[in-house]
């Protein structure tokens, strides 16, 4: 339950529920940031399986919206796996850093696969949001401001899989303090983002 009708003027005719809400942050959107684009957040935390998440997404008004948003890890994968960190301290410290051969799980493929999945049933495009900016490593783990990931440097070289599995845009930043970032990756996502744009792919 939702309190729409009372609380929401301006979608008095929503229901009284989740479905009242999701469709009025769209109409809201639409009425006061016409220009603006509005997007849900699709996240495998609620359930792993990528079309039930979309599913339940577009009941609430996700298919009404003009983008979804999705994610693959909010931090460094060598800050979970070093597990020192307060910022760091979720279950396992093995999983985190993503196979780029994508033979062995967890990989890019499996990952695009499932946002492929949800960009199909929403009809959707999809940008990645809070993308860590570690530097790739075959040692695991790192230290404060120098942990390692793999993200930045698989999706600038893998650009098209991105877009095939539906996507438009990605953001890049630290979810959490003492993660790698611009100042700390020896110049790892400038020269990306510099090379890119000498030759942007078209969409």
């Amino acid at each position: 339950p939702v309190h729409m009708t009372t609380l929401a003027p301006d979608c008095a005719g929503q229901p009284n529920n989740l479905i009242g809400m999701g469709k009025c942050l769209v109409a809201l959107a639409r009425k006061y940031a016409p220009k603006a684009l509005v997007g849900f957040h699709a996240s495998l935390w609620a359930d792993p399986d990528p079309t039930k998440v979309a599913q339940f997404l577009a009941q609430i008004g996700a298919s009404e919206a003009d983008l979804v948003f999705v994610e693959m890890l909010d931090r460094d994968a060598g800050c979970y796996e070093t597990h020192t960190d307060p910022a760091c301290q979720r279950g396992g410290t093995t999983g985190w850093y993503f196979d780029e051969s994508n033979q062995s799980s967890p990989n890019f493929k499996e990952h695009l696969a499932s946002v492929a999945a949800i960009t199909a049933t929403l009809g959707k495009r999809a940008i990645w949001w809070q993308l860590p900016l570690g530097v790739p490593s075959q040692t695991p783990g790192g230290t404060s401001g120098h942990y390692r990931d793999n993200r930045v440097s698989y999706l600038f070289s893998h650009i098209g899989e991105f877009i095939a599995a539906g996507g438009v845009g990605a953001a890049f930043g630290t979810g959490a303090g003492n993660q790698t970032d611009i100042k700390t990756d020896d110049g790892q996502f400038k020269a990306a983002v510099t090379k890119y744009f000498q030759s942007p792919t078209p969409l």
